[in-house]
């Protein structure tokens, strides 16, 4: 018993280790180049697919020289200005949004004063002034219908 015990040890080791490893190799996806002697085509399609990506600028010049190189720092100034743009646009458009709702909450109080000091008015002996009550209910009408 003993024996086999030692053996099942050794196999579960090495089932860890083997699991670990596909662990590993799951996390960090590998790009496969192919080996032997088309992996110059490979490497070829993997250099115009980080092209397309964006990974290099296209052609920077250095002392006359017309060469293609990783310019990240550029790509990334590139980048945040971009990112500094649609922000302050979006800003722009949550300004113009609260400025509109600012101006239909100051008509719509506005009204609301003006139909209360309407309403609020009395006849000498303290009955309604029914013109403004009959109005106002019009109004509430046409505001109904309307939308």
């Amino acid at each position: 018993m003993k024996h086999n015990s030692k053996a099942q040890n050794g196999l579960n080791k090495k089932q860890s280790r083997l699991n670990r490893k596909r662990k590993l190799d799951k996390e960090h996806d590998k790009i496969h180049v192919a080996v032997g002697k088309h992996k110059w085509k490979a490497l070829r399609e993997l250099k115009k697919a980080r092209k397309e990506a964006g990974c290099y600028q296209e052609k920077r010049k250095t002392l006359g020289e017309d060469t293609t190189s990783a310019d990240l720092l550029a790509l990334g100034r590139a980048k945040a200005q971009q990112i500094r743009e649609n922000i302050n646009n979006q800003n722009k458009e949550v300004e113009e949004e609260k400025q509109k709702s600012e101006d239909n909450k100051r008509e719509k109080v506005e009204e609301r004063k003006k139909w209360r000091k309407k309403l609020s008015k009395r006849t000498a002996r303290g009955q309604p002034i029914t013109k403004h009550q009959v109005d106002y209910l019009l109004h509430k009408i046409r505001q109904s219908t309307n939308g």
